[in-house]
């Protein structure tokens, strides 16, 4: 992945400035967001009972997540 895909802030706030640099600073990264939306997917979908009781490997979820959420922001 590239180190920058997806690190900007997803609703960035252009009065939260540093005055030194000019960067946007405040709020969750694209990335982020992308991942918890495809992870809400997968929720939605039942490959996570809510109730623990299929045990789903978590890291697994938030892995494919973030491989849906990369190729979302290699598209943008």
């Amino acid at each position: 992945m590239d180190d920058k895909l997806g690190q900007e802030p997803a609703y960035p706030n252009p009065f939260e400035m540093w005055k030194e640099t000019g960067e946007i600073i405040g709020g969750m990264s694209k990335r982020f967001y992308a991942a918890c939306a495809a992870m809400q997917g997968f929720i939605s979908m039942g490959c996570v009972n809510p109730n623990g009781l299929n045990n789903p490997n978590y890291d697994n979820i938030i892995g494919e997540s973030y491989k849906f959420a990369d190729q979302l922001l290699k598209q943008e």
